[in-house]
């Protein structure tokens, strides 16, 4: 009877770890599947911040491109303000050299014409005398 006692209490023992391995092969498999969904969700971050390391490397390049394309229309501008200006500054001076010539060419005109009429009138008077 002891035997038999031993033994049950044996077989219960076994049961009972049987059902403790098996407890622990499924708290193990859910530890296995967490683990696995993790690596997965670390995964798509990390293909995440390739595709945002990407964009933002395409954006600095768009960035440095247009920065680039305003300096050198920049520059443009202020080439062709510099030139405006001197066009500007030319033609100032070229008005000053017209207004020159025009009051040198209104004072021979002044002159021919108060000649003119002095000759006119010395040709008059000469004609009054001969008459």
């Amino acid at each position: 009877e002891m035997h038999q006692e031993a033994v049950r209490l044996l077989r219960a023992q076994r049961a009972s770890g049987d059902e403790e391995i098996e407890e622990m092969q499924q708290e193990l498999a859910s530890v296995a599947a967490g683990l696995e969904q993790k690596e997965d969700e670390v995964l798509s971050i990390q293909f995440d911040m390739v595709s945002l390391q990407n964009r933002l490397r395409d954006q600095a390049q768009l960035v440095a491109s247009n920065a680039e394309a305003f300096q050198h229309a920049s520059e443009e501008l202020a080439d062709k303000d510099e030139a405006l200006e001197r066009a500007l500054a030319k033609q100032e001076e070229l008005m000053q050299q017209i207004n020159e010539v025009s009051e040198q060419l209104q004072g021979k005109v002044n002159r021919l014409s108060e000649e003119l009429e002095s000759s006119r009138a010395a040709y008059q008077a000469l004609e009054e005398q001969t008459r």
